[in-house]
């Protein structure tokens, strides 16, 4: 069992020999070249990892072994609590998919491991900055970028869709399991607790028409998510499926790449796309776009097997998840987050509320 890791610097090529050896991905030889490029992030120590190895039997290493590689470990501060959660159920995510990720839009993953103590929790990943990129800059990702992300994103829903290890359950954690009435009434209940205390925080700078609106969104959202809390239609989602998690193609032939699951969950697979547009765009790039993805979307749904899902489901489905949207900024709120995180999004996802008249499915 290898050593556990408390910094950056700890990852050595003896570290990594061990950690690969143990996940069957190195026979022979040994790691013999490391060159590290550190970074951190709120939550995180991550690390771009150049590798080489020992010659194997035959003169050189085995070409599945990796030449990059990508290292991310839980840290602690201000977000303790919280980044370790995440990295618990990042953990978790790669654990359930060890034999699947290299067949689906995620990173393949080398070793992920809660240490316990102080020692944290990590993934080792392939690095994908040769064949792929990050979305930069203010401006927002283009059009064809869009198209990849929900055809990626319909191809790994597609994948888990209804399937037997689903309705088996994940783990035995509650957001491993298959949706059920009591746990989104508990939901329905934890929101209604914080809603109060949020509306204080906002004062005046939201309008009586818009409490009105929240009060009656929050006392009808137990009927609301009984339709996710169904027997069908469910599949394994990102939970976070905004386009910053998204590694995108540099040869435009290519398929995006979700990454960062530590919000992965079992629900209606329009839980990510609310994610992905319904709160993301302003009401122009919206307006253009949105109705466009989602079909583009469903079609890549139906080409990948999915059937029984028409259309007029996925629409109701996506507006059920604008609903839930306007509780997103409040959660933020409670776990103290900057305002700049959640106070842009509390407008974005107003406006979607009323441009899908969510309030007649209340």
């Amino acid at each position: 069992m290898p050593e556990p890791v408390r910094a950056l610097d700890e990852v050595t090529p003896e570290w990594l020999t061990a950690v690969l050896a143990a996940g069957g991905h190195l026979a022979q030889g040994r790691v013999a070249l490391l060159a590290r490029d550190d970074a951190e992030t709120e939550t995180a120590y991550v690390s771009r990892l150049r590798v080489g190895y020992t010659p194997g039997l035959m003169g050189r290493p085995s070409p599945t072994l990796p030449e990059r590689l990508f290292f991310k470990l839980s840290k602690g501060g201000d977000l303790a609590s919280f980044a370790v959660r995440l990295a618990r159920n990042e953990v978790r995510f790669y654990t359930v998919l060890s034999d699947r990720t290299g067949s689906l839009p995620v990173p393949q993953c080398y070793a992920a491991a809660c240490q316990g103590g102080e020692g944290g929790y990590y993934v080792l990943l392939e690095d994908l900055t040769p064949t792929h990129r990050p979305h930069r800059g203010p401006q927002s990702p283009t059009d064809a970028d869009c198209q990849r992300a929900v055809d990626a994103l319909a191809r790994f829903h597609a994948h888990w869709w209804d399937h037997p290890q689903l309705r088996a359950g994940m783990g035995t954690w509650p957001s491993a399991q298959w949706p059920t009435l009591e746990g989104e009434r508990a939901y329905a209940a934890d929101v209604a607790a914080t809603l109060p205390g949020y509306l204080d925080a906002l004062g005046d700078s939201l309008s009586a028409e818009w409490r009105q609106r929240y009060e009656r969104a929050v006392t009808a959202l137990p009927r609301v998510l009984e339709r996710v809390a169904r027997d069908r239609h469910i599949t394994l989602t990102h939970g976070d499926a905004h386009l910053g998690n998204v590694l995108f193609p540099r040869d435009p032939d290519g398929e995006a790449v979700w990454v960062d699951w530590q919000f992965w969950n079992l629900s209606i697979a329009t839980h990510d796309l609310r994610h992905t547009i319904a709160r993301a765009w302003d009401r122009e790039r919206r307006a253009r776009l949105e109705v466009p993805l989602l079909r583009r979307y469903h079609a890549g749904l139906r080409a990948h097997g999915v059937v029984g899902f028409g259309w007029d489901d996925l629409w109701d489905d996506y507006r059920v998840g604008a609903i839930d949207n306007l509780f997103m900024p409040m959660w933020q709120w409670s776990l103290k987050m900057p305002t700049t995180w959640w106070r842009p999004m509390l407008e974005i996802v107003m406006d979607t509320y009323e441009d899908l008249d969510c309030e007649a499915l209340l």
